[in-house]
Order: structure tokens, then C-alpha cells, then sequence
């Protein structure tokens, strides 16, 4: 299960990605907060997988937001969620180094391939800290066949 949080100043917009969430059975635990300042204090007590934040919102833009939370949590995928097609919003977006960029209204169709790519690249880090945390253990408990295999 991977934690989401949802940050749209509009409930139509969080329930909508809510809504999609549940209706294509994602694992995701998901958490809503309503600008960018409620969810920057969200963030740090709470760490999160994935950040799906509108752009223009009050007391804290998505795009400050997403450049604290990368300060945060370095490894967080970041997904921009707009109602405007603006060059400028699109060039500040690869500047906080967000990982997809959707217009409002959100289609279903691109959201899932969104989604999909997000979950594959978090599955991936999530499979390579295992396979660390092994061998580290593996490592430290001695364990023959690993220490074979090094010599190999």
C-alpha cells in the first residue's frame, strides 16, 4: 500500500482523483488536504509516495509546495494537476523536477497511464530496497552463498 495525498483548494477536483482512485482499485491510502500550507504541515509529520497537487491555490501554490516537499523526501513522485495549458507553469514544473503534469478536467484514460507509470517506478525502488535490505542482511549474518557469490 503507498500513501497519496490529494491537495486541491476545489472539493469537486479531490474528489474526482479520489474518485478514480477507488474506481480503478489502486493501493493507495489516500489523504486529502484542502491548500498548499495545511498540506506542507501534512508532509512533515506524515511522509507520502505520491504528491497530486494543483498548481494555483491559495496561502501555498502546488509548485512551492512540490519544491518543499522534494526538500522533504527527495525520492516523492510528484504529479501536477492544472486547469491552465501555460508554458510558464509547464517549465516551473520540470524545475521542481515533477514527475507528470495533467490538465484539468482530468480524463480517465490519461490519468490511469499516469498512474500506472507512477506505481511502476515506486514498485521498482520498492523491489531494489528489498533486494539491499537482503543482502545487507545476508552480508551481515554471514551467510555462505552470498559470500560465495562475491567471490564470483
Amino acid at each position: 500500500m503507498y500513501q497519496f495525498l490529494i491537495v486541491d483548494d476545489e472539493a469537486i477536483e479531490r474528489e474526482g482523483v479520489s474518485f478514480l482512485i477507488r474506481k480503478f482499485s489502486y493501493p493507495f491510502r489516500v489523504f486529502i488536504q484542502n491548500n498548499g500550507k495545511n498540506a506542507l504541515d501534512f508532509l512533515r509529520e506524515n511522509p507520502v509516495d505520491i504528491l497530486c497537487t494543483d498548481i494555483k491555490m491559495p496561502f501555498m501554490d502546488g509548485l512551492g509546495l512540490c519544491a518543499e516537499a522534494k526538500k522533504l523526501y527527495p525520492d516523492i513522485c510528484l504529479l501536477l494537476l492544472t486547469a491552465y495549458s501555460d508554458f510558464d507553469y509547464a517549465k516551473r514544473a520540470i524545475q521542481v523536477r515533477a514527475d507528470e503534469y495533467l490538465l484539468k478536467p482530468v480524463v480517465p484514460g490519461e490519468f490511469q497511464t499516469v498512474i500506472q507509470k507512477l506505481l511502476d517506478r515506486l514498485d521498482s525502488r520498492r523491489e531494489e530496497e528489498e533486494r539491499r535490505r537482503s543482502l545487507i542482511s545476508q552480508f551481515k549474518n554471514g551467510d555462505e552463498d552470498f559470500l560465495l557469490h562475491l567471490g564470483n
